[in-house]
Parts: C-alpha cells; structure tokens; sequence
C-alpha cells in the first residue's frame, strides 16, 4: 500500500516542474527560448530528483523529441516555420513520444537485468548519434550520408537484437531449427567469442541454447557503436567532397582565435613571470603583471601559484581546466576527476582486484566490497548530488530566467540549416 508521503515524494516535484513550466513561459518567445526553458527548467530540476540522467522518463522524451524535430523534421521544411507553429510541433511530438514509449511499454516484457535492458534500449539511439555527434564536431569529413549510416546501422543492430532476444524462444530458434541452421550458428559465436575468452563467452549448455539468446545486452551495443562509427567513418570518406569548415560552425572565428591565442600568451608570460626570482628579472616581472588585467591574472591563478608551471599545466591540461575557469569551476572538476579516475578506477576497480588477486578473496570480501559499492558508496555520492543540484537548480533557474528576459533574439535561431550553415549565422 501507498502511504501518504509516497505521493508526496511523487507530488512535489511534479508540482514544481509545473510552476517552473508555467512561469517560464512569458520568457519563452522564440524556438531558442523554448529550448533552453525547456532543457534547463525540466530535464535539470528531474535530473535532481532521478540522479540518472540518461534514464530519466523526461530526459529520454525530451532528447528524442529535439533530435526528431530539428535533424528529421525540420529540414523538409523549405521555408522556416513561424515560432509559434515550431514549439506547437515540439509540444505534440513530446505528446506522441510520450504515448508511444507507455504504450510500448506493454508490449515488451523486461528479459535481462535492468542495467543491461536500460542499456540496449538506450542504444537504440545513441550507438549511432554517439558517433555523430562526437565524430561531427572534431572531424571535418564527415557527411550526412555518414550520419545517416551510422544512425541506420547502430539503431537497426540495437532493435533486431532486442526483437531477437525477446523471441529466440519462441520463434527465432524455431526457425533456425526448422532450416538446419542452429548448429551453425552455435559454433559461428562460439568461434567469434574464443579469441576474447574469459571475458566474452557466447558458448551455452545444450539446456539453454534454445531458449536464451548468448549475446548479452552490453555487449550488443558495444557492437551496434563499433559498427556505427565504422560505418561513419567509411561513408564519409567516401562520400566526403571537400573538408567541412568547423571554425565557423563553432564560432571560432580566426580574429577570435587570434585574440584568444594572445590573452594566453599574456597569461603564460605573466605566470612564468611571477615565478620568475630572479632579482635582474624583477622589473620585467612587475611589468608584466601590470601590463596584464586583474581578470587575467585572477584565472591563471593556478597556473601561477605554488610549485612547477609545467607540471602544474600538465594537471590542468589532464582534469581539463583552462585559464576561464573560476575557483568553483576548478573545485567541480577536481572532485569529478578523483571521483571517476582515483575512486571508481583506481580504487574500487584496479586495487580491489589487484587484492583479490593477491589475496584470494572469498564470498565475505566480495559481499563486503559489494555492499560498500553498491550502497555505502552511492548513499554518500547520491546525498552529496542532491544537496548540489537542489541549491544548483534554483540559481540556475533564477540565472536562466533572468537571461531569457533580457537576451536579444533572432527569429532565424530555430536550428535550420541552409547550406550547411544555421540560418541564423548566414542572415
């Protein structure tokens, strides 16, 4: 039975989402704006309340329906839409996503591990557009026919395999039996798994083979990507007539580039500087400090301070910090950093098997590594999140709308594209 507070757990943050949607909407007068209330107002308060982004109900609709509308819909369109037609389209696109992912949600019964069943699905989409989207802002070869390779295969990979697990029972063995081609097939993935033995093993007993496809769902989207980004790759070689021009996709304009290219060299100069003790240095030192702005001086901070610049560089260059970062920004990226390279991987990952190596653990040492990953590790991380993102959502929300009430909007900013340029950059 449901207590009281159980909807009220529910409740809460479907009532706020809904004030933060109907406040935000005398802000919203353009595609751009819907886009951003939208994105900000919904995905990142839920993302609060969820701690799993990419699982998230709403992430999901909303990502699918921004990726349908902009990349599938919008480009039949030979003139731009009015903004109010556009965001009419997006709300019953959201609508009709939304009916589509409950009503399948009858039809499909869960045959794997939860983890593995969010993983399959989720590759449904972004074994391709994974590819795309990070292979088409740091390569300037690619293609639209890449694109739509690379969607097609890992989306298609993903979907025939789910179809397949769900009837191999029922009629995929059953077919493959009634041709003579089950024995063929066994030995086909016993042989393609052999090489990666122990870590991949697609051999069954005689018991399970007809009743439980062997290829787990991880494994298939790791599949579905490889071949998608393969694919990518290959098309748009072949497909590729002229390099594409990034930097103005980007906004890197080559005059930006070159102020961006002297505000570090100042930054750098100052830093090497300020660490310089030379006494006959001094003057150029205090020169150079002057000739630089406090700003600049405040974000090479940690760059200047303490210890080797080199190997100072070196870290920052590691973690991905830049000059731009403020304190806060860097305190985000360090905690980040240990918490996927030093806590996830080195510890819980290389030295607990480098110990269970060595030591040879047994049931007690796994159930006890066990219950610290699983809920003693998660329960710190997921009340330390909770605090960061419910004071974070209500600043940024405040920032957002602030911003939307005064931001200068061009109609054109609806995501057309026109020569391979947005509109709103060519008018």
């Amino acid at each position: 039975m449901f207590s009281w507070y159980h909807w009220l757990i529910v409740l809460v943050p479907l009532v706020a989402v809904c004030a933060f949607a109907v406040h935000s909407r005398k802000y919203v007068r353009g595609v751009a704006d819907f886009l951003a209330a939208g994105r900000c107002a919904g995905r990142y308060l839920l993302r609060s309340g969820g701690m799993m982004a990419n699982t998230s109900a709403v992430t999901l609709i909303f990502d699918t329906t921004t990726s349908w509308m902009q990349d599938f819909i919008l480009p039949f369109f030979r003139r731009p839409p009015s903004a109010r037609l556009h965001i009419g389209m997006f709300k019953a696109l959201a609508v009709a996503i939304g009916v589509f992912f409950w009503c399948g949600s009858f039809m499909f019964a869960q045959l794997d591990y939860i983890s593995m069943f969010v993983t399959i699905f989720s590759s449904i989409w972004v074994a391709g557009a994974g590819a795309v989207v990070t292979l088409g802002l740091y390569w300037r070869r690619g293609t639209t026919a890449g694109a739509y390779s690379a969607v097609i295969s890992g989306g298609g990979i993903s979907l025939a395999a789910i179809l397949i697990q769900r009837n191999w029972a029922s009629a995929v063995y059953p077919w493959l039996a009634a041709h003579g081609w089950e024995a063929g097939v066994r030995h086909f993935l016993e042989a393609a798994a052999r090489p990666f033995n122990p870590w991949i093993d697609w051999a069954v007993s005689d018991a399970l083979w007809p009743v439980k496809f062997p290829v787990n769902s991880i494994e298939i989207s790791f599949i579905a990507g490889i071949t998608a980004v393969l694919l990518y790759v290959a098309v748009s070689l072949l497909t590729c007539r002229e390099p594409f021009d990034l930097a103005r996709m980007l906004h890197r304009e080559p005059s930006r580039a070159n102020d961006d290219a002297a505000h570090v060299a100042a930054i750098t100069a100052a830093a090497d500087a300020a660490n310089d003790g030379r006494a006959g240095g001094a003057n150029d030192k205090n020169s150079s400090l002057r000739a630089t702005p406090a700003s600049s001086l405040r974000q090479s901070r940690v760059v200047i301070q303490g210890g080797s610049p080199v190997a100072l560089r070196l870290l920052n260059h590691l973690v991905g910090i830049t000059p731009e970062f403020s304190r806060g920004d860097r305190i985000i990226a360090w905690v980040a950093f240990v918490k996927h390279m030093v806590i996830d991987w080195v510890v819980l990952f290389l030295l607990c098997s480098i110990a269970a190596k060595a030591f040879g653990w047994g049931v007690r040492e796994w159930t006890m590594r066990a219950f610290v990953v699983w809920i003693v590790y998660p329960l710190v991380v997921c009340t330390c999140t909770t605090v960061w993102f419910t004071w974070g959502t209500v600043v940024d929300l405040r920032s957002l709308f602030r911003d939307l009430s005064e931001r200068k909007r061009n109609d054109l900013d609806n995501g057309m594209v026109e020569g391979h340029v947005s509109l709103a950059d060519k008018r």
